[in-house]
């Protein structure tokens, strides 16, 4: 994996999720690394799996990872209000494009980098903006 592609330009401000690597993974040969978000899509064949050290850490990063990529199929294949409830039917509906739906991810990280941003002035990433106490602090 090439640190190169990891990082791209976020303007000099915050950590955006989406280029800044933060999400530990063994590669294929068995190495430890650093990757973000999009590499951990576009260079899923060179990872082995997500590891922290905790279960815990590597079962909630796996479950931003899989809410992007079916965020991202279901909005490129509209499939939204038409699914069927069943779950089992629901997975194999958005996984059967295979590699294709990745380039669905690499559009909907960047259509929506801003809002990957953990220190974004208007939308920090899983955060409110501006929030202050109840005394004005």
């Amino acid at each position: 994996m090439s640190s190169s592609q990891s990082v791209q330009n976020n303007g000099g401000s915050g950590f955006n999720l989406c280029y800044e690597p933060w999400i530990p993974v063994l590669d294929v040969s068995g190495q430890a690394q650093e990757v973000s978000l999009k590499q951990l899509f576009d260079e899923s064949n060179l990872i082995r799996k997500i590891h922290s050290g905790d279960a815990t850490t590597d079962v909630a990063i796996l479950g931003v990872a899989v809410v992007i990529f079916f965020r991202a199929v279901l909005e490129n294949t509209g499939e939204f209000g038409e699914l069927n409830r069943e779950p089992k039917k629901w997975i194999q509906n958005i996984s059967s494009g295979g590699s294709e739906r990745l380039y669905f991810v690499q559009d909907y990280l960047k259509k929506y980098q801003d809002r990957f941003n953990l220190f974004d002035a208007e939308h920090p990433f899983m955060q409110v903006a501006d929030l202050h106490t109840s005394k004005g602090g």
